[in-house]
């Protein structure tokens, strides 16, 4: 029986646990645990390492609009999305507990528009790139729920169809495009909110970064 107790506690401490209770116990057939405060548990438990932070103190890369083109006829929106003075591609600077829209891009080779003029930075970077993509925004969703890379994806699909993804920061055009760029808005009457989540694929300030 001790034996049992133990090789139920070694599987507990080491995978994903789902736990349906009934009143204040949880079973695992033919044992019972007491839970006393949850209904559920789901935790990723990894033997060695400390639990994630309180999602009250995690926090997740933003941008925001930087400019905004309409044509002389009206019919079409271009925005340069990009990093501000607050925004931190580094740890992030917006918690996961706000809801925000997801930047959503389609990359359709678009053709670059005359007014795009990109640049180098001083550290090599090159700014105000053009995308070649199609840009807009999801409704607002809670930075904690975006749990991966896949998820949000799924949601910019869901919300502007196939071919769409969550943008990242570095979706500019060229190996150096980084910290912003231009893309075509889906909708003529369709505007940016002040702030946005944004991926970043090689910097741990993405809203699931903490689950990795």
């Amino acid at each position: 029986m001790l034996a049992k107790v133990r090789q139920v506690m070694s599987w507990l401490n080491v995978n994903m646990i789902k736990l349906s209770t009934i009143g204040a116990f949880t079973c695992f057939f033919p044992y019972c645990l007491t839970i006393t405060s949850y209904s559920y548990l789901e935790q990723k438990f990894t033997k060695g390492k400390n639990l994630p932070m309180e999602a009250t103190t995690i926090k997740a890369m933003t941008w925001t609009t930087l400019q905004l083109v309409k044509t002389w006829d009206g019919n079409n929106y271009y925005a340069l999305v990009g990093s501000d003075q607050n925004s931190d591609p580094y740890v992030g600077d917006t918690l996961i507990t706000e809801s925000l829209p997801i930047l959503c891009i389609k990359k359709d080779n678009l053709p670059k528009p005359d007014f795009v003029v990109s640049h180098l930075t001083g550290g090599g970077a090159a700014r105000a790139t053009w995308s070649g993509g199609y840009i807009g925004l999801t409704s607002p969703v809670q930075g904690i729920t975006l749990t991966s890379r896949d998820i949000a994806n799924s949601i910019c699909r869901e919300t502007f169809g196939e071919g769409f993804r969550m943008a990242e920061f570095h979706d500019g055009e060229g190996p150096s495009a980084a910290w912003d760029f231009w893309g075509k808005l889906l909708n003529p009457n369709l505007t940016l909110t002040d702030r946005f989540w944004v991926a970043i694929s090689d910097q741990a300030a993405n809203p699931w970064s903490h689950l990795l």
